[in-house]
């Protein structure tokens, strides 16, 4: 099975599996088979979860897995990259597992950590439609100079952990981070990076 026959079988199937936990036990045990059965015709060792929709008012997460095996993960992006937009879908690809970046999270090492809601992002947008994004990035906590190369790392794992290594990499160019605590006239809290990613997408 190659890309296109995967995202044929999807879109014929998606509005099912969007509903998923509204279908009885039976159903949904299909539906995951199914849908596993199709990553491991395409590449085996592909493993997928989805986060659904809240109250089904917005687009549930195809989240691919490659389980940080090299090949693996090359080819879970090549399948992501070539997926088609699909109403009320978002489709990202991981390494690993991540953690839930929801509101009111914590995140970092025992030596470094920010809570999600004190980091914002500004976007410098390009006229080029081509072109990727640069992000000015900012926080209310006071960071030193010393640790701003982690403070750097810490927001790329944490965008990255949000819509997948692809779509980051995809429509990020550069970020950078600034130590100041003063935020911008024009800022977004990172909670909300996400469906930043999706907006860009669909006005590509």
């Amino acid at each position: 099975m190659n890309a296109t026959q995967f995202w044929t079988w999807f879109q014929e199937n998606q509005e099912n599996l969007y509903i998923l936990p509204l279908l009885s036990t039976n159903e949904q045990e299909e539906y995951n088979h199914r849908l596993q059965t199709n990553l491991d015709y395409y590449w085996d060792g592909i493993t997928f979860e989805i986060k659904f929709s809240e109250n089904y008012t917005t687009p549930a997460t195809l989240i691919l897995y490659s389980n940080a095996d090299p090949d693996i993960q090359m080819e879970a992006k090549t399948l992501v990259e070539n997926a088609p937009l699909i109403d009320n879908w978002n489709v990202v690809t991981y390494n690993r597992k991540k953690e839930d970046l929801s509101d009111g999270k914590t995140v970092g090492p025992p030596n470094f950590k920010l809570h999600i809601n004190q980091l914002y992002f500004q976007p410098i947008l390009k006229t080029n439609k081509d072109s990727k994004i640069t992000l000015n990035i900012f926080t209310t906590k006071d960071i030193s100079y010393a640790k701003r190369k982690q403070f750097k790392k810490l927001c790329i794992q944490i965008m990255e952990d949000m819509v997948g290594e692809v779509l980051f990499n995809k429509h990020i160019k550069f970020i950078r981070c600034h130590l100041k605590t003063e935020l911008p006239g024009v800022a977004i809290q990172f909670i909300h990076f996400p469906q930043f990613i999706n907006n860009l997408i669909r006005l590509n």
